[in-house]
Protein backbone atom coordinates (compact mmCIF):
# COMPACT_ATOMS: atom_id res chain seq x y z
CA UNK A 1 0.00 0.00 0.00
CA UNK A 2 2.90 2.32 1.05
CA UNK A 3 4.26 1.92 -2.33
CA UNK A 4 1.58 2.27 -4.58
CA UNK A 5 1.38 6.18 -2.81
CA UNK A 6 4.73 6.55 -3.56
CA UNK A 7 4.47 5.71 -7.38
CA UNK A 8 1.19 7.96 -7.03
CA UNK A 9 3.29 10.72 -6.12
CA UNK A 10 6.12 10.13 -8.32
CA UNK A 11 3.76 10.07 -11.35
CA UNK A 12 1.98 12.94 -10.09
CA UNK A 13 5.00 15.23 -9.74
CA UNK A 14 6.34 13.67 -13.09
CA UNK A 15 2.79 14.71 -14.81
CA UNK A 16 3.49 18.27 -13.07
CA UNK A 17 7.17 18.38 -13.97
CA UNK A 18 6.42 17.36 -17.89
CA UNK A 19 3.21 20.02 -18.41
CA UNK A 20 5.18 22.98 -16.76
CA UNK A 21 5.81 25.29 -19.48
CA UNK A 22 3.66 23.83 -21.99
CA UNK A 23 1.65 26.12 -23.92
CA UNK A 24 -1.33 24.76 -25.63
CA UNK A 25 -3.87 26.38 -27.77
CA UNK A 26 -7.53 25.28 -28.29
CA UNK A 27 -11.15 26.15 -27.64
CA UNK A 28 -13.19 26.73 -24.40
CA UNK A 29 -16.03 24.29 -24.27
CA UNK A 30 -16.69 24.77 -20.34
CA UNK A 31 -16.81 27.14 -17.79
CA UNK A 32 -16.80 26.37 -14.56
CA UNK A 33 -16.68 28.87 -12.38
CA UNK A 34 -14.95 32.12 -12.68
CA UNK A 35 -11.22 30.41 -12.60
CA UNK A 36 -11.66 26.87 -14.07
CA UNK A 37 -12.31 26.30 -17.56
CA UNK A 38 -11.99 23.43 -19.94
CA UNK A 39 -10.45 23.76 -23.41
CA UNK A 40 -10.24 21.07 -26.10
CA UNK A 41 -7.45 21.49 -27.76
CA UNK A 42 -6.29 19.15 -31.24
CA UNK A 43 -4.93 16.07 -28.51
CA UNK A 44 -7.35 16.67 -25.73
CA UNK A 45 -9.48 18.20 -22.88
CA UNK A 46 -7.74 20.16 -20.32
CA UNK A 47 -8.96 21.00 -17.31
CA UNK A 48 -7.34 24.34 -16.35
CA UNK A 49 -7.50 26.16 -13.12
CA UNK A 50 -6.03 30.14 -13.64
CA UNK A 51 -2.99 30.14 -12.20
CA UNK A 52 -2.62 33.15 -9.24
CA UNK A 53 -6.00 33.96 -8.70
CA UNK A 54 -9.01 33.23 -6.87
CA UNK A 55 -12.84 34.02 -7.45
CA UNK A 56 -15.96 33.91 -4.83
CA UNK A 57 -18.15 30.34 -4.96
CA UNK A 58 -21.33 30.72 -6.54
CA UNK A 59 -23.05 28.43 -3.72
CA UNK A 60 -22.84 28.14 -0.14
CA UNK A 61 -19.89 24.73 0.19
CA UNK A 62 -17.04 24.60 2.57
CA UNK A 63 -14.76 26.78 0.34
CA UNK A 64 -17.43 29.31 0.88
CA UNK A 65 -17.75 28.85 4.52
CA UNK A 66 -13.85 28.96 4.60
CA UNK A 67 -13.91 32.32 2.35
CA UNK A 68 -16.30 33.61 4.61
CA UNK A 69 -14.32 33.16 8.06
CA UNK A 70 -10.63 32.91 7.94
CA UNK A 71 -8.90 35.92 7.82
CA UNK A 72 -5.65 33.92 6.48
CA UNK A 73 -5.51 31.46 3.59
CA UNK A 74 -2.28 29.48 3.10
CA UNK A 75 -0.73 32.76 4.82
CA UNK A 76 -2.25 35.15 2.59
CA UNK A 77 -5.35 38.07 3.65
CA UNK A 78 -8.06 36.82 2.54
CA UNK A 79 -10.01 40.19 1.24
CA UNK A 80 -13.20 37.79 0.53
CA UNK A 81 -14.25 38.28 4.18
CA UNK A 82 -14.87 42.18 3.99
CA UNK A 83 -17.83 41.34 1.40
CA UNK A 84 -21.10 40.43 2.72
CA UNK A 85 -21.96 36.56 2.01
CA UNK A 86 -25.06 37.43 -0.21
CA UNK A 87 -22.70 40.21 -2.09
CA UNK A 88 -19.97 37.52 -2.13
CA UNK A 89 -21.80 34.83 -3.97
CA UNK A 90 -23.59 37.42 -6.34
CA UNK A 91 -19.52 38.66 -7.34
CA UNK A 92 -19.14 34.59 -7.68
CA UNK A 93 -21.85 34.53 -9.85
CA UNK A 94 -21.02 37.01 -11.71
CA UNK A 95 -17.36 36.43 -12.36
CA UNK A 96 -18.32 33.55 -13.81
CA UNK A 97 -20.65 34.71 -16.05
CA UNK A 98 -18.07 37.18 -17.21
CA UNK A 99 -15.67 34.77 -17.74
CA UNK A 100 -17.73 32.85 -19.70
CA UNK A 101 -18.91 35.77 -22.26
CA UNK A 102 -15.00 36.28 -22.43
CA UNK A 103 -14.01 32.59 -23.26
CA UNK A 104 -16.30 30.31 -24.23
CA UNK A 105 -16.08 29.01 -27.57
CA UNK A 106 -13.50 31.02 -28.09
CA UNK A 107 -9.90 30.34 -29.53
CA UNK A 108 -7.66 31.17 -26.38
CA UNK A 109 -4.03 29.76 -25.58
CA UNK A 110 -2.85 28.87 -22.18
CA UNK A 111 0.30 28.63 -20.51
CA UNK A 112 0.83 26.03 -18.36
CA UNK A 113 2.77 25.97 -14.92
CA UNK A 114 2.09 22.62 -13.28
CA UNK A 115 -0.59 20.50 -12.32
CA UNK A 116 -2.98 21.17 -9.02
CA UNK A 117 -3.84 18.55 -6.33
CA UNK A 118 -7.37 18.18 -8.24
CA UNK A 119 -5.16 17.26 -11.60
CA UNK A 120 -6.00 20.35 -13.23
CA UNK A 121 -3.77 22.25 -14.89
CA UNK A 122 -2.60 25.29 -13.38
CA UNK A 123 -1.85 28.06 -16.01
CA UNK A 124 -2.22 31.64 -17.73
CA UNK A 125 -5.24 32.18 -20.33
CA UNK A 126 -4.66 34.31 -22.70
CA UNK A 127 -7.71 35.69 -25.33
CA UNK A 128 -5.84 37.40 -27.99
CA UNK A 129 -3.65 39.55 -26.44
CA UNK A 130 -5.61 39.73 -22.36
CA UNK A 131 -4.25 38.21 -20.02
CA UNK A 132 -7.68 36.46 -19.25
CA UNK A 133 -5.92 35.80 -15.38
CA UNK A 134 -5.54 39.61 -14.80
CA UNK A 135 -8.56 40.68 -16.67
CA UNK A 136 -10.24 38.93 -13.95
CA UNK A 137 -8.82 40.68 -10.75
CA UNK A 138 -8.31 44.24 -12.23
CA UNK A 139 -12.17 44.03 -12.50
CA UNK A 140 -12.58 43.38 -8.94
CA UNK A 141 -13.46 39.66 -9.56
CA UNK A 142 -11.05 37.24 -8.58
CA UNK A 143 -8.41 38.14 -5.70
CA UNK A 144 -4.58 37.29 -6.06
CA UNK A 145 -4.04 33.81 -4.57
CA UNK A 146 -0.74 32.27 -3.97
CA UNK A 147 0.63 34.21 -6.67
CA UNK A 148 3.73 33.03 -8.20
CA UNK A 149 5.04 32.54 -11.95
CA UNK A 150 5.93 35.08 -14.75
CA UNK A 151 2.93 36.96 -14.46
CA UNK A 152 2.87 37.73 -11.04
CA UNK A 153 3.31 41.48 -11.16
CA UNK A 154 0.19 41.82 -13.30
CA UNK A 155 -1.49 39.95 -10.78
CA UNK A 156 -0.21 42.27 -8.26
CA UNK A 157 -0.54 45.80 -10.57
CA UNK A 158 -4.08 44.35 -11.41
CA UNK A 159 -5.25 44.21 -7.24
CA UNK A 160 -3.52 48.15 -7.10
CA UNK A 161 -5.74 48.98 -9.87
CA UNK A 162 -8.97 47.59 -8.67
CA UNK A 163 -8.41 48.38 -4.86
CA UNK A 164 -7.70 51.88 -6.07
CA UNK A 165 -10.78 52.12 -8.33
CA UNK A 166 -13.07 50.08 -5.39
CA UNK A 167 -14.62 47.95 -8.05
CA UNK A 168 -16.24 44.23 -7.34
CA UNK A 169 -14.50 42.94 -3.91
CA UNK A 170 -12.72 46.18 -3.47
CA UNK A 171 -15.62 48.07 -2.79
CA UNK A 172 -15.72 46.81 1.00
Amino acid sequence: MRKLVWILVAIFIFISCALSGVTITGKVVDVDDGDTVTVKANDGYYKVRLLSIDTPETRRNAKFKKDTTKVYINGEFNVFIRVPPSELLRIGETAKWKLHSLVYNKVVKVEIEGVDRYKRNLGWLWLDDVLINEYMVANGLARPYMVKGKYAWRIRQAESKAKKNKIGIYRY
